[in-house]
């Protein structure tokens, strides 16, 4: 056992998830390969420890010897905030919920920054990158009971006309 998570899942009656080391292991290789994650890395954690999203910000970025750089909340209630601190902090890879990566999205970026993979998950994404991001979008989905991650894909671009 390496650890257990509640989940309301489809009842909203909580639930203990029991998560094998097997599991785990399986989701922080995968991440760490999927997003080539390495030492040279700097990651946020900014997902409550409740929600299982909290396991691949933790576990593939120590296990890679990356750096895990917390996330102050009031950063976290404004957008323009969070890309500024995102792009002062130099991070490279970040994890935000659905409804702060669509406002993030409508955001102005510079074109050379450190930050090269946003991941989301959780919800429906309503809205699509310009092709004037610069960083990939990843929209992650499982079940908690899938050690995290069932499914995971870039998001294309939104492409008037």
């Amino acid at each position: 056992l390496a650890y257990v998570i509640y989940t309301s899942g489809s009842t909203g009656k909580p639930k203990g998830v029991l998560i094998s080391h097997r599991g785990l292991m399986n989701s922080i290789c995968w991440y760490q390969d999927a997003f080539e994650i390495t030492p040279l890395d700097k990651t946020t954690q900014l997902a409550r420890i409740a929600f299982d999203a909290a396991v691949l910000e933790l576990w593939p970025c120590l296990t890679a010897g990356a750096s895990l750089v917390l996330v102050k909340p009031e950063i976290m209630q404004s957008p323009p905030d969070l890309r500024d601190w995102l792009i002062a902090q130099e991070i490279t890879v970040s994890f935000l919920p659905t409804p702060l990566v669509e406002k993030i999205l409508s955001l102005e970026w510079d074109e050379n920054i450190a930050l090269r993979i946003i991941l989301t998950g959780g919800d429906k994404l309503h809205h699509y990158p310009s092709g004037l991001m610069p960083f990939k979008l990843i929209n992650n989905y499982g079940p908690t009971e899938n050690s995290v991650v069932t499914t995971s894909g870039l998001v294309p671009d939104y492409e008037e006309g």
